[in-house]
């Protein structure tokens, strides 16, 4: 990564990374558009909105995302990220995915264990967006790494 330069091959494997996060989010979803297109009609479609965000579909999605590149890179690759990286940056790839793991858990089993007429739907909804929004780049990012060596 030290004599990284941005080309154009380099810019469509960007977007491929983009194009397997979009994938991987309406795969993982599947469950819920489905639900979201059975109830299209009816006029409130708040609750649906509530129950997404109160299961913790998202924290979830990024869990199993950041745990998911976790064991493809060091258990199941044919081009080992591990062996051309420093520890620094091994160490710093195992504690975002440390932190990002953590922080889903511990704010699903807050709002989990509190009473639901307590919990302010439109903080959850910002706090799981925000996670996934992390996860998201954290997650395109490492594609990318991995599309790149595998390239050399």
């Amino acid at each position: 990564m030290k004599n990284f330069k941005f080309t154009q091959e380099n810019f469509y494997q960007a977007i491929k990374c983009l194009m397997w996060f979009i994938f991987t989010l309406i795969f993982a979803f599947s469950q819920d558009w489905i639900a979201f297109l059975i109830n299209w009609g009816s006029v409130d479609k708040q609750p649906i909105f509530d129950e997404f965000i109160r299961d913790g579909a998202l924290f979830f999605f990024s869990i199993v995302l950041v745990s998911s590149l976790t064991v493809d890179y060091f258990l199941f690759r044919r081009c080992k990220l591990s062996e051309n990286f420093d520890t620094v940056t091994n160490t710093v790839f195992f504690s975002i995915s440390f932190i990002i793991i953590l922080t889903c858990a511990s704010l699903f089993y807050n709002f989990h264990e509190t009473p639901l007429d307590k919990i302010d739907i439109s903080a959850l909804a910002i706090m799981e967006l925000t996670l996934v929004s992390i996860t998201a780049i954290y997650s395109i990012f490492i594609k990318f790494l991995s599309l790149l060596e595998c390239k050399k």
